[in-house]
């Protein structure tokens, strides 16, 4: 339990520790390693490679010419097949990869990070090219 005031939970601390805890020596390549792996995580940005993934469909800013009907068809369908749960493409996917895992985890990993990448696409594609900016408003007829 914690002590109600800081100076008696320090205290406590120290006494269940014996003493001060000592610090130690981390070797220079260790800790080379770990910056190296720290400055990659901050350069590496997930929004960074979802850019560069999707940049060919950038390319083409046309979007298709869909009514709302169509648009809401279209989008349903993409989300589908990007993986929404409780679909069954979802479904499907999971027992297969359920199936796969105590024999093949690399294989089961790779497919993994697969599906994330064209479920990332696909959503980047509907949000492009599908549902146009102007779906939302609604056009007012001047008398």
């Amino acid at each position: 339990l914690r002590a109600p005031s800081q100076i008696s939970d320090i205290q406590n601390l120290r006494t269940a520790l014996a003493g001060t805890p000592l610090q130690k020596e981390v070797p220079d390549w260790l800790y080379s390693l770990a910056w190296a792996l720290r400055r990659l995580k901050s350069d590496l940005n997930f929004l960074d490679v979802v850019q560069w993934v999707s940049r060919s469909m950038n390319r083409t800013k046309k979007s298709w010419k869909l009514n709302t009907w169509q648009q809401w068809l279209a989008t349903t369908a993409l989300v589908a097949l990007a993986g929404a749960p409780f679909t069954p493409v979802a479904e499907h996917l999971e027992h297969l990869l359920m199936e796969l895992l105590p024999s093949h985890p690399i294989l089961v990993g790779l497919l993994m990070v697969e599906h994330l990448v064209v479920s990332v696409v696909l959503i980047r594609f509907v949000f492009l090219h599908v549902l146009r900016a102007q779906r939302s408003h609604k056009t007012s007829k001047k008398k």
